[in-house]
């Protein structure tokens, strides 16, 4: 069974690599089974036999949909052949959960450019004009709207780490270092910036708006 794992934050170079393995696959004619909740069942998936053919390949769409059970029997069944087991998650793998896949496992992690982590890690309030000039410089290099769907994840992990920090399945840097920006903001200002941010989304989304110069005002009024 050849099992890979991708992983990572960058997710436009990610989900990128992912659709060019699933488009070989099909040039290959591998049958593609996607498995997107958990009411289904990865051992049945990778066991299951197609009417016409018998290489199968198995896309779990998010790590959490595999849990300790599948890794044992993944373990178990490495040799089962004619099978491949994809992973994708948007966001890093611990370490742990990467370990206990099978040895010769192919792991591919996408990392977010350093510039993108320099504007991520002045989002706090009372520093407004750098976040200004990270945010212009990087909006040259990568698509706005995914510089927005970072932030907008950021701020959802810092309304999570305020209220329930034990839950986030983050590394215990990763955590601590959200926690220490996310002191520097109250939940009400935090809650006030989510639904500020899903206003925007909806506005441009219906062409009522531009992203960049919404996000220059958002930050202008909330993060002064």
């Amino acid at each position: 069974m050849h099992i890979i794992l991708i992983h990572g934050d960058n997710t436009i170079e990610s989900y990128t690599r992912l659709q060019t393995l699933l488009g070989k696959a099909k040039d290959k004619g591998w049958e593609i089974e996607k498995i997107d909740n958990k009411n289904q069942n990865v051992k049945e998936a990778l066991v299951s036999q197609g009417l016409f053919n018998t290489k199968r390949l198995v896309l779990v769409e998010s790590s959490s949909l595999i849990n300790k059970d599948d890794v044992i029997w993944v373990k178990k069944n490495k040799d089962l052949e004619e099978r491949m087991l994809l992973i994708y998650s948007d966001s890093p793998i611990t370490k742990t959960v990467l370990n206990s896949f099978p040895e010769g496992s192919k792991v591919e992690e996408f990392k977010l450019p350093v510039y993108i982590w320099r504007l991520l890690d002045s989002f706090y309030p009372g520093n407004s004009l750098n976040i200004l000039k990270l945010l212009h410089s990087s909006v040259s290099n990568m698509p706005i709207e995914f510089i927005f769907s970072l932030l907008a994840k950021l701020m959802r992990d810092f309304y999570w780490v305020k209220l329930e920090p034990s839950s986030i399945p983050y590394q215990d840097w990763r955590v601590s270092k959200l926690k220490n920006q996310a002191s520097k903001f109250s939940v009400k200002k935090i809650t006030e910036i989510i639904s500020k941010l899903a206003k925007i989304d909806v506005k441009v989304k219906k062409s009522e708006a531009e992203l960049l110069p919404s996000l220059d005002l958002l930050i202008i009024k909330y993060l002064e």
